[in-house]
C-alpha cells in the first residue's frame, strides 16, 4: 500500500509541475485553442515567479531575422545560443546553452530577438492547461532556434515524432 500511495502521489506531482511551467518549458497549443493570439503556437516560457508566467512566440517569424514574441507588444527579448561551457556576459540561463536578455540584439543563427511577449497569471495558465488547451514539453535549444519556426506547430504535434 505505501508503495502505490507513493507512486499515486509521484503522478500527481508530475501533473502539477506540467501545470505550473518553468521557465525553459514549452507551451504547445492544442489544435482546439481557437484564440487568434495563441492558435496554433509553440511558447516558450521565460518566467513563472507563481503570480505571473510570461512567455515567447517562438513560431511567428517577422521576416526580418526577428519574431513577434506575442500579443503584448512591449519590449524587446533576445534568446542567445552559446556553445558548451560557454556563458554571455549578460541574460538569464533559460536551457543548457540558451540564455535569455532583456533587451533586442542583432539577429543571427544563434540570436533570436523578440518584439513583445505573452502573459497569464500563474492560475489562468494553470487552468488552460488542465482543460488541455496547451500541451508542456521539455524545451530544446533545437526548438527555440528551429530554422523552420512557422512549420514547428504542425511538427510538435502528438504523432508527429517529436
Amino acid at each position: 500500500m505505501p508503495f502505490k500511495l507513493a507512486v499515486l502521489w509521484l503522478i500527481g506531482a508530475s501533473s502539477l509541475a506540467a501545470q505550473d511551467p518553468r521557465p525553459g518549458t514549452l507551451l504547445v497549443a492544442s489544435p482546439e485553442l481557437r484564440d487568434e493570439g495563441f492558435a496554433q503556437t509553440v511558447i516558450l516560457t521565460i518566467q513563472n515567479d507563481g503570480q505571473a508566467v510570461l512567455g515567447l512566440v517562438l513560431n511567428r517569424p517577422l521576416g526580418d531575422g526577428r519574431f513577434a514574441g506575442g500579443p503584448i507588444a512591449t519590449g524587446f527579448r533576445t534568446l542567445v545560443r552559446v556553445s558548451p561551457g560557454q556563458k554571455p556576459s549578460e541574460g538569464t540561463k533559460l536551457l543548457e546553452d540558451v540564455y535569455l536578455i532583456n533587451r533586442a540584439q542583432p539577429p543571427s543563427a544563434q540570436v533570436r530577438p523578440f518584439a513583445g511577449y505573452t502573459g497569464w497569471s500563474s492560475s489562468q495558465l494553470k487552468a488552460e492547461v488542465r482543460q488541455g488547451l496547451w500541451r508542456v514539453i521539455p524545451g530544446k535549444a533545437a526548438f527555440l532556434f528551429d530554422p523552420e519556426p512557422r512549420t514547428l506547430w504542425r511538427r510538435l504535434q502528438p504523432g508527429s515524432g517529436h
